[in-house]
């Protein structure tokens, strides 16, 4: 939680989206990618983005299109040749709004011009899991519980590799530590929960057990 400690930022929502973005972004940047691009499949980022050159939690984006202030997205990846811009919600089925996406891609625009590509990544609160498009920008939607089990799924993956190097090792034990900082902000996997559990999950947590195979 050491960007919301920063910031200043002690709502359950920033805590959240520090530490499990934070740990991601430990993650070798391809490695980063397939995550995302799991949580958020069928539709994925495309797929040359190059390295990640730097980010920032919170950025403050000032434009008089819409805002008398500014907006504040989550985060802002700035890849070698996209641009990626998160707006995370502390729940998974509500907090969304087109309106706000709008307001952000706007500001950003006016900041940034059209030098790069940009994608947009609601996280949580989203009542349907369909893209849309949003002043030209592509809003890929989807769910904290996603997010972990792309991320489980993928140290999965790395835990059944025959060799073993300092790679593989380091790779694993930040992949624990990201399912740690999940479970410390209470998203679990679905293949953990009992029946009861799942059904209070949105509707389309029986794709996800599909999706994934743990």
């Amino acid at each position: 939680m050491i960007f919301s400690t920063l910031h200043s930022k002690d709502t359950d929502e920033d805590p959240k989206t520090s530490s499990i973005i934070g740990g991601l972004l430990l993650l070798p940047d391809q490695i980063f990618y397939k995550i995302v691009n799991r949580a958020c499949a069928p539709n994925t980022l495309p797929v040359n983005n190059g390295s990640i050159l730097s980010f920032e939690f919170w950025p403050h984006w000032y434009d008089d299109t819409y805002n008398a202030n500014f907006v504040e997205p989550d985060v802002i990846i700035h890849c070698e040749y996209r641009d990626i811009i998160i707006e995370a919600k502390y729940s998974e089925t509500s907090g969304q709004y087109r309106d706000q996406w709008v307001k952000e891609i706007v500001a950003y625009k006016k900041l940034y011009g059209n030098k790069k590509e940009v994608s947009f990544i609601a996280l949580g609160g989203n009542e349907n899991y369909d893209t849309e498009e949003v002043e030209d920008v592509t809003v890929l939607k989807c769910s904290w519980t996603a997010l972990l089990m792309a991320a489980i799924s993928i140290k999965s993956q790395f835990e059944r590799i025959s060799y073993s190097d300092e790679h593989v090792a380091q790779t694993i034990r930040i992949l624990k530590y990201i399912e740690k900082s999940f479970e410390a902000h209470k998203v679990y996997s679905l293949s953990t929960l009992d029946y009861n559990a799942l059904t209070r999950f949105h509707s389309y947590s029986d794709n996800l057990l599909l999706k994934f195979k743990i």
